[in-house]
């Protein structure tokens, strides 16, 4: 008889999909009632055009594309109030065709793009939100694998990273195969964990996302399926993408060699705008990891820009220490605001206890991680400042660049030594000059120290300078990276608490030409 580890991990990896199967089959049920009700409601609407239509032709009557009714001047001859009344009568019946269609129609896409809505699990309850995938399981059997409760998210690191050691390799194994959608975004679990779990869940939305496409275009009609494929479509490309980046992972020259550098999935959300947490490099071995937080207009369909920021990073991190033994970890990990929300601090509140936790697992997983640096950009550098203003954060280094504002009024605010604050924009980003959440944090009086910023002279548009300082080559990128690696005295100062202002860098402005006087 099989016995031991191996065979119990089996054991518990055939209920999982014996469990896996039975959320599939009420999935589809599911879906199949869904499509059912929508042909059922589009049939009604369907009924009362034709006859419609009907009435209309009888008349002599014209239907328009956009669902007016006129009568020719044939029809309505003698007609009088009469046939003004049928003209109304063939209207009623158009709009109300046509007012039933389009509610069978959002009904549908309301429910087919937020799986909360749709679908109820085998033994009841809604579905999670990242659950809307074939790996959907029992709920009690999600939760009490090895009769032992998976911690919820936001539980304490400590706490998860308890629970998780307490388990032997093989349940681990069968816990990640069980229930990816709990095990991946929680803080407290090793990377290479997490990024098992969140690529299984990955890969199970973008099947559920073909599969969706594919039950659109195959039963939709032609107002049905303009409605619902662009943002189906645009989801999945957002999935396929991250995925691809991920597997593709990050290179950099080290002493003369360029090495490959893997990327880790650990976190990813479609809701709002779409959230994604992507490390490059192993957090939990590296000597130097950083947490950078992407801010205005940073959603899923356009992370890979952010990644790109964290790749350099990364890359230069390597280049400068001649390791690989860093880590740059892209923490979207909130619903970053688009241009329309950007004068509201709601979004940065609701993401300092998820970054605090997050940047609190990073210690907890990594016990002989000492240099942990928090850099935010734009709108992330407000989520940054009011995370530090709120508790004393586990990081060494805090940097912001091109900041609308931090949230408090000066460095003494943040619970970081000032010594350890650092702050950079360029004099012609129009965001950085906003002071929307505070004084910018390069206004001297706020007490960090301002890294030079290359200067590109993009005067009046200053969205573009706004995109540059994680450029190859710039001298923000080479001052960030000073920072983060600890390589402090090579960090280049326009003035600090120490160094006291030196406005005449190469190719800086002299200090009256600079806007930051103050807000």
């Amino acid at each position: 008889m099989w016995s031991g580890d191996a065979a119990t991990a089996a054991w518990t990896s055939l209920q999982a999909i014996q469990g896996q199967l039975s959320a599939t089959e009420a999935y589809l049920v599911a879906f199949s009632a869904l499509l059912q009700a929508t042909a059922d409601g589009l049939g009604e609407a369907k009924s009362v055009l034709a006859a419609a239509v009907t009435l209309a032709q009888q008349n002599e009557f014209t239907i328009h594309d956009d669902g007016t009714v006129t009568a020719g001047p044939a029809s309505m001859t003698g007609a009088g109030s009469a046939g003004r009344a049928r003209v109304a009568e063939v209207q009623q019946l158009t709009t109300q065709a046509l007012t039933d269609a389009r509610t069978t129609v959002d009904d549908l896409v309301a429910k087919l793009t937020d799986p909360e809505q749709f679908g109820q699990s085998p033994h009841g309850g809604n579905r999670e939100s990242d659950a809307d995938t074939v790996l959907a399981q029992d709920k009690a059997q999600d939760a009490y694998l090895y009769s032992q409760a998976v911690p919820a998210a936001g539980t304490d690191p400590a706490t998860v990273d308890a629970w998780w050691q307490a388990q032997s390799p093989a349940q681990q194994q069968a816990l990640i195969t069980a229930n990816p959608v709990a095990i991946g975004p929680l803080d407290g679990i090793p990377a290479v964990a997490r990024n098992q779990a969140n690529q299984i869940v990955l890969q199970a939305q973008i099947s559920a996302y073909e599969q969706k496409i594919a039950v659109v275009q195959q039963t939709g009609s032609g107002m049905l399926s303009s409605m619902l494929l662009p943002g189906l479509q645009s989801q999945l490309t957002s999935l396929q993408t991250l995925q691809s980046e991920v597997a593709a992972g990050s290179t950099a020259v080290v002493n003369g060699t360029t090495v490959k550098i893997p990327m880790y999935l650990l976190g990813f959300g479609t809701q709002g705008n779409g959230q994604a947490i992507v490390a490059v490099g192993d957090p939990d071995t590296a000597t130097n990891v950083s947490v950078y937080v992407p801010g205005l207009g940073s959603k899923l369909s356009n992370f890979g820009d952010n990644l790109v920021d964290a790749t350099r990073m990364s890359a230069q991190a390597d280049a400068d220490t001649g390791s690989t033994s860093n880590s740059v970890i892209t923490w979207l990990g909130y619903n970053a605001p688009g241009f329309t929300s950007v004068m509201s601090d709601g979004d940065a509140q609701a993401a300092v206890p998820a970054l605090t936790n997050f940047l609190t697992s990073l210690h907890t997983v990594n016990s002989g991680l000492t240099n942990l640096s928090l850099v935010g950009d734009s709108y992330g550098s407000l989520v940054c400042g009011l995370a530090a203003a709120k508790s004393q954060l586990p990081i060494t280094d805090l940097v912001f660049t091109g900041s609308p504002g931090v949230g408090v009024p000066d460095v003494d605010g943040l619970q970081v030594d000032p010594s350890h604050v650092w702050a950079g924009a360029d004099y012609d980003d129009d965001v950085a000059a906003l002071d929307w959440f505070g004084p910018d944090p390069v206004y001297q009086p706020f007490g960090a120290n301002q890294f030079g910023v290359q200067h590109y002279g993009l005067g009046e548009v200053g969205t573009d300078a706004h995109s540059h300082y994680y450029d190859t080559g710039s001298e923000s990128l080479n001052n960030v990276t000073d920072i983060i690696t600890g390589n402090y005295n090579a960090v280049q100062l326009d003035h600090g608490p120490a160094a006291g202002p030196l406005y005449g860098q190469p190719g800086g402005p002299a200090a009256p030409a600079l806007p930051f006087t103050g807000p």
